[in-house]
């Protein structure tokens, strides 16, 4: 499992509707940041990939999802150092561990609305 849900389950206390919610905003605000992530890795726009990490990581941290923890953590100088395609290289699987991330979380999604509207 991509997701870990103990804080959306210690915040929504049982409430289906409450974690339909979550699950949404997180399937509404990741996808729009990964496709500029994908876009700043196309334009090789350092600057812009940074600040689309920073827009990226609550939401995924919430989820129990650390992929861009250890960029966020990387002074400036180690980030703009850091050679591109190495760079490249660590989101490339960062995204594709999110959207296996995301199918998890639009399967439960799916199953709570089912639950929630018979």
């Amino acid at each position: 499992m991509h997701l870990k849900l103990d804080r959306l389950e210690k915040l929504c206390q049982g409430d289906p509707d409450r974690k339909l919610k979550y699950l949404k905003q997180l399937l509404e605000i990741v996808p729009k940041g990964m496709e500029r992530l994908q876009i700043h890795l196309e334009t090789k726009d350092r600057r812009a990939l940074r600040r689309a990490i920073h827009y990226l990581a609550p939401q995924l941290s919430f989820f129990g999802i650390p992929d861009f923890a250890l960029i966020l953590q990387m002074e400036d100088s180690q980030f703009d150092n850091l050679p591109f395609e190495e760079l490249k290289s660590k989101l490339k699987e960062s995204i594709s561990r999110i959207g296996l991330a995301l199918a998890e979380a639009e399967q439960l999604a799916q199953s709570l609305k089912n639950t929630s509207n018979p």
